[in-house]
């Protein structure tokens, strides 16, 4: 009965996986054709910089490594498809941007750079919903335990500074807060294991040192 009970989670846990995978594929999908239509309608180039953060979720979900011990609670994989799928709504609205160009594609850059080193380090770890696919401690996790997502609010900040609208607005400002529900209950996932939980006394704070 335990070895059935263990094949039937087996099989669970990789069906969710797959789920996981196809979802994230059509979400970029979308997002690649939105971003190519406002190209071919506009001279700039700056929203190419987010389809290319958004770029990396898929190559690492695609090459990441397996576990057995992801999250099948349907509130954990709310908060992970809502933190994905939220900031992909945004629109690069006609709009005068409240900063220079420059000093928001420099936001923007910036994000996409902390992004691909937290990803890198992450390697074959990464995933979207709650999962402990291994401790990783190297690279910017030495300074706060979610700098992905610290990357994310950046390059957030950058595209909302460049397109502001109260839609860009309301869309990342939903995004953030269930990006940090996201981010606690992936923690309370990890803390089980033990190095985790040395992790978190090592690295004391979960995005900006010395403030959250």
């Amino acid at each position: 009965m335990e070895k059935l009970l263990s094949a039937r989670r087996v099989v669970a846990t990789h069906s969710v996986e797959i789920f996981e995978r196809l979802s994230v594929l059509i979400l970029f999908g979308w997002l690649c054709q939105r971003i190519i239509y406002s190209l071919e309608t506009s001279d700039t180039w700056y929203p190419l910089l987010l389809l290319a953060s958004e770029a990396l979720v898929v190559v690492f979900m695609l090459i990441r490594r397996s576990t057995q011990n992801i999250s099948h609670h349907p509130w954990d994989w709310s908060l992970a498809f809502g933190a994905m799928l939220l900031p992909m709504l945004v629109m690069p609205f006609e709009a005068t941007p409240l900063m220079t160009p420059g000093f928001c594609a420099w936001l923007l850059f910036i994000g996409f750079l902390l992004q691909l080193y937290a990803k890198l380090s992450l390697n074959r770890s990464f995933g979207v919903v709650a999962a402990n696919r291994g401790v990783v401690a190297a690279g910017p996790y030495r300074w706060v335990r979610h700098p992905m997502y610290a990357a994310y609010f950046i390059s957030h900040i950058g595209f909302l500074l460049l397109y502001p609208s109260f839609w860009n607005l309301a869309v990342y400002l939903t995004s953030a807060g269930i990006q940090i529900m996201r981010l606690l209950a992936e923690e309370r996932l990890l803390s089980e294991s033990a190095e985790y939980r040395d992790l978190m006394q090592r690295v004391p704070y979960r995005l900006v040192p010395g403030i959250f």
